[in-house]
């Protein structure tokens, strides 16, 4: 075999389904001739990309015995050669070769699976990337809409604005307040505040003779600027009183932290 290439055995050599025998003459084989090794190479790098590989499964002795003195048997009814021939290339016993071909064949699909499974997740990856960047869009595009209707209140010929004063519990921070009068909507503008602790908001209040009404809450955005945007109930003109506070998230009525406070 050193001689000669035993490619027939190198399927059953890399599952481990040859007999010690056979296993110490491809050895012996490898150990001299590159390609073949390069061969068993390549078959041990396409097993390894199946998380499973098949067992190599040994015939019962008896079925092995039986087989060879067939052979035998067949052997000694046909006349000798009348010059010799070269002895035949080593090759597997059926059985052997079925079983080979067999685990080959299972190698293969658990390979192809393990590809086609990598790729479907990869594209179920893809896709959920899709769907999110998808979602930022649309929320950038809602901000850039609420943004454009800020500025479109902000700079129309009919709103008026007004500084609201601060209270001792502002610190250095500062609000201006847009409103249309006969009109709902209201704007503010908030600088200097810090984000409020954790659970807690800032809230804009306002207020009249018979009642208190909360009109939202808001946070403190980037470079400590905070801006607010809503509609009341009634015109902002029929309100005696605007308010922001600091307050819990559930808050129904303002607290004593009153940070600024004005009369309309």
């Amino acid at each position: 075999m050193p001689n000669d290439h035993p490619h027939e055995f190198i399927p059953a050599y890399v599952l481990g389904a040859l007999d010690a025998d056979e296993a110490q003459r491809v050895r012996a084989h490898l150990a001299v001739c590159h390609a073949c090794r390069a061969e068993v190479a390549s078959f041990q790098a396409a097993i390894s990309i199946s998380p499973h590989t098949v067992p190599g499964q040994d015939p019962p002795q008896r079925v092995k015995r039986q087989l060879m003195a067939r052979v035998a048997a067949g052997s000694e009814l046909q006349p000798e050669p009348a010059q010799p021939t070269p002895p035949p290339r080593p090759c597997l016993p059926p059985s052997r070769l079925a079983s080979v071909v067999a685990a080959c064949a299972v190698v293969l699909s658990f390979a192809l699976g393990y590809v086609a499974a990598d790729s479907r997740m990869r594209a179920e990856a893809l896709a959920a990337q899709l769907a999110e960047s998808r979602r930022e869009v649309a929320a950038l595009q809602a901000r850039l809409g609420e943004d454009e209707q800020f500025v479109a209140f902000i700079a129309s010929p009919q709103t008026v604005s007004q500084i609201l004063p601060p209270t001792g519990r502002a610190g250095a921070a500062s609000a201006q307040m847009y409103m249309q009068p006969g009109h709902t909507g209201v704007a503010l503008v908030v600088r200097g505040l810090p984000q409020p602790p954790p659970g807690k908001v800032y809230r804009l209040w306002l207020a009249s003779e018979t009642e208190r009404v909360a009109l939202g809450a808001f946070t403190a955005g980037a470079g400590d600027l905070a801006q607010f945007h809503a509609h009341a109930p009634r015109p902002m003109d029929t309100y005696a009183q605007v308010m922001v506070t600091l307050e819990e998230g559930h808050a129904r009525s303002p607290s004593g932290e009153v940070l600024f406070e004005i009369d309309l």
